[in-house]
């Protein structure tokens, strides 16, 4: 007769957070400083491994370990996280190539005709640019089709990734437009740019801040560092524990439909930082949800405002 397997139950969420702190404290102390790091990624490794396949087993029917089985539940049922998805999805909307390349079509109907030979604004790179390698041939151009980027001889329209180095360089174009004798240009252009930062920047929102309690992330691979981790870091669809040498993503949503742990072995994690996961999200989705805002309408402004410009233009 083979050993039958303990099965270990859990009167409360709270019973299974203290089992999993001591265990992690143990492989903590347990070894010297002189391999700890060699030996502490093995019984890291190894405990990671308990938690979910063997430490929590039910029976020999396969059920899930209880922590793997409550953490997935809770990702599932957790209306942030649902609230995080939404998000999400509008802010690709704001700041994401199509609505970049709306802006580019509004801009090029916008300013058009500025004058009938061209001329130079300003050149494309700031200074300190320039200073570290870019040329300083790179010109910004006005003339018969609006704004151009000339590189060499012939100037050329600006695409949408452009707009963005226009925001950049908006106080000398401004000046290089006035200088020019173009001041109702100058006022349009400094008008628009007001609302274009705000829908055409590109990247994602993060917060971090620090967890309630630090906790040493157990490795997927026995060769993978042993990092012990003070901050919770959000940063769109990806949940981070950092550390002082690096970053190491928990929980994300990728491109699967909804948010998991990222790797198996790490649900033991989750479950000790459930409640900075709680307290972090509801702000990041504020401030997500903030941002979101600010965008659309600001998009809905710049068609607004010029409308006499879209309408003319058609």
């Amino acid at each position: 007769m083979g050993e039958e397997k303990e099965s270990r139950k859990f009167s409360s969420e709270e019973e299974m957070k203290d089992f999993v702190f001591q265990k992690f404290e143990q492989a903590k102390i347990h070894f010297g400083e002189r391999d700890r790091l060699r030996d502490l990624q093995e019984q890291q490794d190894k405990i990671g491994r308990e938690l979910v396949i063997k430490t929590y087993e039910k029976d020999e029917d396969g059920d899930e370990n209880e922590v793997t089985e409550y953490i997935r539940d809770w990702l599932s049922k957790e209306k942030e996280f649902e609230r995080l998805g939404r998000l999400l999805e509008r802010f690709e909307n704001t700041q994401g190539s199509q609505m970049r390349g709306q802006i580019r079509d509004i801009f090029l109907k916008v300013f058009k005709d500025i004058r009938a030979q061209t001329k130079v604004v300003t050149t494309l790179y700031s200074e300190d640019k320039i200073n570290t390698g870019q040329s300083d041939r790179a010109k910004i151009t006005i003339g018969k089709c609006g704004f151009g980027i000339r590189y060499n001889i012939q100037a050329a329209k600006p695409d949408s990734r452009d707009l963005a180095v226009f925001v950049e360089r908006k106080d000398d174009i401004i000046a290089g437009l006035k200088s020019l004798k173009l001041k109702e240009w100058a006022d349009r252009f400094e008008r628009f740019v007001e609302l274009m930062p705000e829908v055409s920047s590109n990247g994602s929102i993060k917060i971090e801040y620090p967890l309630s309690k630090p906790v040493v992330v157990a490795p997927q691979y026995s060769s993978d560092r042993i990092d012990e981790c003070d901050r919770i870091v959000f940063c769109g669809d990806d949940i981070r524990l950092k550390s002082y040498k690096s970053e190491i993503t928990v929980i994300s949503k990728g491109y699967s439909e909804k948010f998991h742990v990222r790797e198996y072995n790490r649900y033991g994690t989750v479950l000790l930082i459930k409640e900075d996961v709680e307290r972090g999200l509801k702000l990041y989705n504020d401030k997500l949800e903030e941002q979101v805002k600010v965008a659309e309408e600001s998009f809905e402004k710049i068609r607004q405002e010029f409308a006499m410009e879209l309408m003319l233009a058609q």
